[in-house]
């Protein structure tokens, strides 16, 4: 019968330990469920900020490439006009040589 009351004792001592031991791995698991829950909510505010910034970002690159299309086609009309400038240059140029040439003609006549 000792050696019964003993084994219990000694059973009775381990499923205390073995209580214990389950109560600090249940606060700790409820704390790590604290954590996880804290940084899921603080993951989904970082993913919502990545994509509030990937709209700017998306919004600006448009506004860029707009822009620039503006641009080259500004340039391409710019390039149209002074080719269009040089020409009626050279055919200017080509008139005032020739009146030139003609009042030096109608001076030596003279």
């Amino acid at each position: 019968m000792a050696e019964y009351e003993v084994k219990m004792g000694q059973l009775v001592q381990e499923n205390d330990k073995l209580q214990l031991a389950l109560r600090n791995k249940t606060e700790e698991l409820a704390s790590c469920d604290g954590k996880l829950r804290q940084m899921q909510t603080e993951n989904d505010g970082l993913k919502k900020q990545l994509r509030e910034y990937e709209f700017e970002f998306g919004r600006k690159v448009s506004a860029y490439e707009q822009g620039n299309a503006q641009l080259r086609l500004e340039q391409e009309n710019a390039l149209k006009k002074r080719t269009e400038y040089e020409t009626k240059i050279a055919m200017l140029s080509q008139e005032l040589e020739r009146v030139t040439t003609q009042l030096r003609s109608k001076s030596e006549e003279f």
